[in-house]
């Protein structure tokens, strides 16, 4: 039987964890404060530890470091649960020695999902902090893709059965001491933001650490195209078609506005089409919270193109809703429909400005082959005020709607 140790000094949260984890197979013991947990795993030690951050007396970091420095705890699986979720503290809590990051209130399918994940891999023999070797784990195949500095790699992970074909994308950040930390920062903000994650529509991060200097994620495998691939080589969708995609895409979205997620990023290169049909979303480097204001937009957001950005990301807006990824993706399934880009420039400077000076043709009078109920779709969603968009429910069910004729 599992054991986990959970210390945290809230009757409630104690009081969670017993319907949560007694009802299931694991050995659970409760522990009120830090020290507690600590003599407890010296009397017995545990498959994994839940730690609250903010415990009066040893605090929650504190008392990671105190079992890691037992020699029965230094490859113990232990998550930091707290009610912060600013980038600093869940760097701290990373670099202190947990191996995860668990935001309250939590709910119990998240809690379940990251500690039966930090068990799986402990069982699997591999270390459970975030210096992993990817060498010793992922079998590398072939090298799929490259830009800038990163690498993606087909691969196999024989850790689970049956073995299954990865994603490994590798990180090289720059040497200098500033730019390591800045990209540390950002590369555990999308990993922990990624892990939350488990839907259909969305590429599932199974694995993240650090290897000989550089980082990695460990993702599902998708064989097939991003969109903007397939516009490019076989020309733009049909009406029939992209409202499929649309909708796997709402699905996405909705869901993550359930995580109070802003993805940020929405645009062809990130969305992927197998060729067994489906659609996943990729890519969360600049999502995160919408209350969050740490790392700011002019920073981050123009990495890539400025095609797809709503006009709120451009003003640097503190707080995002969905509703800049509903403007985003308007202006990606505009392009999947006429294979041009709604509000492109000579200059990224004028292609910016275009957001808020220009609104593009109807979708139908640049593809015939569309109706006008899907331009005037498209023309909800880029509408310049956020406050003007179609809702993403409302969306979702206008796409439905839409797709329901054609059946």
């Amino acid at each position: 039987m599992i054991s986990i140790i959970c210390a945290d000094d809230d009757p409630d949260i104690q009081a969670l964890y017993k319907v949560i984890l007694g009802k299931r197979d694991f050995d659970l013991r409760i522990c009120v404060c830090g020290m507690q947990a600590v003599e407890s795993f010296k009397d017995r030690p545990s498959d994994l530890v839940l730690l609250d951050m903010e415990m009066p007396g040893l605090s929650g970091l504190e008392t990671c470091k105190e079992i890691r420095s037992l020699p029965t705890g230094a490859t113990i699986p232990i998550l930091i649960v707290s009610s912060k979720d600013t980038e600093e503290i869940i760097m701290e809590a990373l670099s202190t020695g947990a191996n995860d990051y668990i935001l309250k209130p939590f709910r119990s399918a998240e809690l379940l999902a990251k500690i039966n994940f930090a068990i799986k891999k402990r069982q699997a023999g591999f270390k459970t902090d975030v210096a992993l070797s990817y060498t010793d784990k992922y079998e590398i195949i072939k090298k799929i893709d490259e830009g800038g500095q990163t690498i993606v790699y087909l691969g196999k992970d024989s850790s689970v059965e049956p073995s299954r074909e990865v994603a490994l994308k590798i990180f090289n950040p720059a040497e200098d001491e500033k730019s390591q930390s800045e990209f540390k920062t950002l590369f555990l903000r999308e990993a922990y933001e990624w892990s939350k994650l488990k839907h259909e529509n969305i590429v599932e991060l199974y694995d993240f650490g650090q290897s000989s200097g550089s980082y990695y994620m460990v993702l599902e495998f998708i064989n097939g195209k991003t969109l903007w691939d397939h516009v490019e080589d076989d020309g733009p969708l049909d009406e029939q078609s992209l409202l499929m995609v649309a909708h796997e895409l709402t699905l996405s979205l909705e869901y993550m506005e359930s995580f109070n997620l802003v993805h940020r990023d929405i645009k062809p290169n990130n969305i992927l089409l197998s060729f067994q049909g489906e659609v996943k979303l990729t890519d969360f480097g600049l999502a995160k919270q919408k209350e969050d204001d740490k790392v700011t937009i002019t920073e981050n957001v123009f990495k890539g193109t400025p095609d797809f950005v709503s006009p709120e990301q451009i003003e640097g807006q503190k707080y995002l809703s969905i509703e800049s990824d509903v403007y985003s993706l308007g202006a990606t399934l505009y392009f999947a429909a006429t294979g041009e880009l709604p509000f492109k420039g000579n200059t990224v400077i004028e292609t910016l400005n275009n957001h808020f000076n220009i609104v593009p043709s109807p979708v139908h009078k640049v593809n015939s082959k569309y109706t006008k109920d899907f331009s005037d779709l498209i023309k909800k969603m880029l509408a310049k005020k956020k406050n003007d968009r179609i809702t993403i429910s409302k969306l979702k069910d206008s796409v439905t709607s839409m797709l329901n004729q054609y059946q």
